[in-house]
């Protein structure tokens, strides 16, 4: 029960300044009162008890002449009057007066009841004459019960008096704190609670004008309230573009026509969109994803060197990119660059593009920039890239030859027939030189009216020499034009052979040029081969 009578006491001075203040200022003059009346009663009954006491020996001394010549004369009638006198002071319980023989008078105080014991007062009497002899005694009870009344009268009126100065005192203080201070502060606290801070609601209970500490709180709190508004402002406003931009971010993330993840150190994909999803046949949601192991995006692309280029964009902390095959789909690729993510060490953002067009139309202008656009065959160009990836596809002691055949009598049949039928000898010579090799082998045109026949295989120099017989023999033969005109020309051809693929291709031409130039100067229409090479 108490408990609960003291617990809405303790919470209302929880949430009271102007209470706490109030019974703070209370109890401290409460305490300063009591310890100040207690002062003031010790202190202020021990100086009246002792003013009392001298008082009682300045009254003695004055009849102290009078009592010294009744007991010189040994007059008991005046020492009686002397006695009588000084029991008028009503703090005296008994008074006698002796001589030096007998007691001349003992005097009580009427009705004075003794409730304390009381220790007598003597003073010696003295020779009125001046000589310093002791003649008598006078004995003085004093009454302790009246003196302690007294002095604790003039105690308590002195602590009244006190109690009423520090109650006057505390009760200026409240109300000077509760008007000037307590209250102000409330009025502020009242007011706050009822601000909207964001429509430009402010303190207005205050003068500001007065120019104190609660003025100055008040001014600093609508200065508060004002940046607080622009702060709100701001953070409204900013939050309204972070929306904004993450709506345009989600809309790029779910629509781009390109991939966008975020990987991690060890190639684990963390998210991506749904591009990349279709492209790699990812789960294309969470819903999709959930209960399936984590997506490694190296192991799906079949490439290790995608997660040394990870290791790479983290420990440079610079973009990097690559172009990966997509395994089972035939001639994709995709091209992908990671970007470091800030904040984190161990994450890379990706973006991936489909350029497999790019690749497509990549590959379409090799073979047209390799490509001979009369006959079809590879060019001079294409020959020295295909050269040799040609020889390292060979096995080391696979043996190889190439063919070098120079046309003869190609210029007189262009100039008599035209470029026309020139083209079309040209043309019938292509397909010639293809059909009889093996599709493994390579048709080159060099140029003009020179070729050149990469075979490889062979089991000897003479299978070699056998196949450019051949040749010989058959452009040897007339060759059937449009508009019923036939063709006569030659070939000088010259073989270089070599039982080692490991054979630089720039001697085996060489070689073979040597050859054919030798074939040319023996009478044309003729093949040579070179001598063997010792592969060394």
């Amino acid at each position: 029960m108490t408990n609960k009578l003291l617990h809405p006491l303790k919470e209302r001075l929880n949430r009271s300044l102007v209470l706490r203040t109030t019974l703070l200022i209370v109890a401290t003059g409460v305490a300063v009162g009591l310890l100040a009346v207690w002062a003031v009663l010790t202190i202020t009954g021990q100086r009246e008890t002792e003013r009392l006491y001298l008082r009682l020996d300045a009254l003695v001394r004055t009849v102290e002449r009078t009592a010294s010549i009744a007991a010189y004369t040994h007059d008991a009638r005046l020492a009686r009057e002397v006695a009588s006198g000084l029991l008028a002071n009503r703090t005296i319980a008994r008074i006698s007066i002796s001589d030096d023989e007998r007691e001349l008078v003992r005097l009580d105080q009427p009705g004075h009841r003794e409730l304390m014991p009381a220790k007598a007062l003597r003073h010696p009497l003295y020779s009125p004459f001046g000589d310093g002899e002791v003649i008598g005694q006078l004995e003085l009870v004093p009454a302790v019960e009246i003196i302690s009344a007294t002095a604790r009268e003039s105690s308590w009126f002195v602590a009244l008096v006190l109690i009423v100065v520090v109650s006057a005192i505390t009760l200026v203080l409240i109300w000077a704190i509760t008007r000037h201070v307590t209250q102000p502060i409330k009025a502020l606290l009242d007011e706050l609670q009822l601000i909207d801070v964001e429509f430009g609601d402010s303190l207005l209970s205050i003068d500001e004008r007065r120019g104190d500490e609660i003025s100055r709180l008040a001014w600093n709190v609508n200065n508060l309230i004002a940046r607080m508004r622009g702060t709100l402002r701001a953070e409204r406003d900013l939050r309204a573009q972070h929306q904004a931009a993450g709506q345009k971010w989600r809309l790029i993330f779910e629509n781009a026509e390109t991939g966008i993840f975020t990987l991690s150190r060890e190639g684990v994909l963390h998210d991506w969109n749904p591009w990349l999803a279709l492209t790699l046949g990812l789960p294309v949601n969470e819903a999709q994803a959930r209960g399936k192991p984590p997506v490694n995006l190296a192991r799906l692309l079949d490439d290790d060197r995608l997660p040394a280029l990870v290791e790479r964009v983290i420990s440079d902390f610079q973009p990097a990119g690559a172009e990966f095959a997509i395994p089972g789909k035939r001639n994709r690729w995709l091209q992908i660059v990671l970007t470091p993510l800030e904040g984190d060490s161990n994450l890379v953002q990706g973006i991936a593009n489909d350029i497999s067009e790019s690749k497509h139309a990549l590959a379409r202008a090799h073979r047209i920039a390799e490509q001979d656009a009369l006959t079809g065959l590879l060019n001079r160009r294409g020959f020295e890239r295909v050269g040799d990836d040609y020889l390292r596809a060979c096995r080391p002691r696979q043996a190889i030859a190439v063919m070098l055949i120079d046309l003869d009598g190609f210029k007189q049949v262009n100039d008599t027939f035209g470029h026309d039928v020139g083209d079309q000898l040209l043309i019938a010579v292509a397909r010639l030189l293809e059909d009889h090799v093996r599709q493994s082998d390579v048709v080159v045109r060099l140029g003009g009216d020179e070729f050149l026949v990469l075979l490889h295989d062979l089991a000897s120099p003479e299978a070699a020499a056998k196949v450019a017989g051949k040749i010989v023999d058959a452009i040897a033969r007339p060759f059937d034009l449009s508009g019923s005109m036939v063709a006569r020309i030659g070939a000088s051809v010259g073989v270089a052979y070599c039982d080692n693929a490991l054979q630089d291709m720039d001697d085996l031409f060489r070689r073979a040029d040597e050859a054919m130039y030798e074939a040319k100067n023996s009478g044309k229409s003729c093949f040579r081969v070179a001598g063997k090479n010792d592969p060394g």
